[in-house]
């Protein structure tokens, strides 16, 4: 059988979702007789639901390996099979390719965003059943509000929405009965109230290899997303997740969102926060959540 070859991908998680993602799945549809193999980081298999044979790979910090490529001072180690896939498949697809017009994965410049939009298959993404229980044990049967709060330990007005705010939040809608569950990976020790109101599900699963799986899980079953300026909010409208987007104002995010978003039915309310997140109050951001999940 002929192969095709999707990879590796060892670039940011926001453009592999409203990209590459897209177009890799657009692209296999074109060799539905070929076996499709992809590669990209441990953990992210679930978003190559296309692709027969997925091959991780992971950071690591020693440079040894000859499959090593630098990425924003990051070792990424191949899977052992990716080098033989990249020099033997009938068809390679590779990062920032010209494809009929399009330079995959990124990079795009705004005049082709909307090209690249309309050249994807337009899919929802769910969750294996097994990551659906998985939630639905950790979340104890209470509905879920989820928060993505990358920014918090940015110190930058376009992205930072306080610790405090945060927390304020979380503890609103705890005490209105929902499950507070912070989607992204890699957290430390703080803020405070990952000990105590919300779950972190890097804490619960950081090292499984169905991570991203287990993050679909909770946005296919969450009455709401919160989020301020973050690649994996790009999970939001692929999930189509009713999302409150806290923006500093209506800038670059705010116009690229709206076009990766088009073909989706995410409902999804934007406040602005005057050049400065920091000037969204709390009480504003859980009245327009609480209108989502009600409307």
């Amino acid at each position: 059988m002929s192969t095709i070859f999707f990879g590796p991908w060892i670039g940011e998680f926001g453009y592999e979702l409203s990209y590459w993602i897209g177009e890799c799945r657009a692209i296999r549809e074109k060799y539905p007789n070929h076996e499709a193999i992809a590669s990209s980081y441990y953990g992210r298999s679930r978003l190559y639901d296309f692709a027969d044979i997925y091959l991780p790979h992971d950071t690591n910090s020693i440079y040894s390996s000859t499959n090593t490529f630098m990425a924003h001072s990051t070792g990424i180690v191949l899977h052992p099979d990716a080098g033989r896939y990249a020099r033997d498949s009938d068809v390679r697809i590779r990062p920032a390719q010209n494809y009929e017009g399009l330079i995959l994965g990124g990079d795009h410049g705004h005049s082709q965003i909307q090209k690249s939009v309309d050249f994807q298959k337009i899919k929802k993404l769910t969750a294996s059943e097994q990551a659906l229980q998985t939630i639905k044990d950790v979340s104890k049967g209470r509905p879920i509000v989820s928060l993505l709060c990358r920014n918090l330990f940015l110190e930058n007005k376009i992205h930072a929405w306080p610790e405090s705010k945060w927390e304020e939040i979380a503890r609103k809608f705890d005490s209105e009965g929902y499950c507070t569950i912070l989607l992204l990976a890699e957290y430390p020790s703080k803020p405070n109230f990952l000990n105590s109101t919300s779950i972190s599900l890097w804490k619960l699963f950081g090292n499984a290899e169905n991570f991203v799986d287990l993050q679909i899980a909770c946005l296919n079953l969450s009455a709401c997303m919160v989020t301020t300026v973050c690649g994996a909010v790009m999970l939001g409208y692929l999930t189509e997740t009713p999302t409150v987007y806290l923006l500093a104002s209506q800038n670059e995010y705010f116009r690229l969102h709206e076009v990766w978003r088009s073909r989706y039915n995410q409902k999804l309310k934007y406040l602005f926060g005057k050049d400065d997140v920091d000037k969204i109050s709390v009480q504003q951001c859980h009245q327009e959540a609480l209108g989502l999940i009600d409307g």
